[in-house]
């Protein structure tokens, strides 16, 4: 079973869908208490975590019903300022991963030239130390390699 909700605050609300509303509610408590997450949802409800309204709109059967829900009423809603929905649900992973790639370019592009040039460092070395870990290991499977064909050839001439 899957449930559309709203979370109210005065003339503020917010849409959403899940298949257990308590562990929902409780997730957005949290996130908005240690701020997560810089949504305008959890910016709001950290100022009103007293004053909220949690109530299930709709129960559906499956999830794509859900998600397809979900996303009309927030699509009805998404330009109204008392809307604190940010965008559409996910309806597939590969919406969840194009949204992610479209967030961090957003995030790069933010970013000052002082702030990319320590990112760039930071890449620099965690290579460097990449290299250097596939380096270490290469090395150390090379002597089992060494040692297994060792044991090998002892097995087939004692001698050895």
């Amino acid at each position: 079973m899957f449930y559309i909700y709203k979370l109210s605050f005065e003339d503020y609300f917010y849409y959403g869908f899940t298949n257990n509303p308590n562990r929902r509610l409780t997730q957005h408590l949290n996130n908005a208490r240690n701020l997560t997450k810089s949504y305008k949802l959890y910016n709001y409800l950290k100022n009103n975590l007293e004053s909220y309204n949690f109530e299930i709109i709709e129960n559906l059967d499956n999830k794509e019903n859900a998600i397809k829900k979900e996303n009309d009423l927030i699509r009805n809603n998404l330009n109204n300022e008392k809307c604190l929905n940010e965008r559409l649900s996910f309806r597939t992973i590969q919406d969840k991963k194009n949204q992610w790639i479209k967030d961090s370019k957003k995030y790069r592009d933010n970013l000052s030239n002082e702030k990319k040039q320590i990112n760039k460092e930071k890449k620099k070395l965690y290579m460097r130390k990449k290299r250097f870990r596939e380096k270490r290991i290469n090395k150390y499977q090379n002597y089992i390699n060494e040692y297994n064909s060792y044991k090998v050839l002892k097995k087939s001439n004692p001698l050895i």
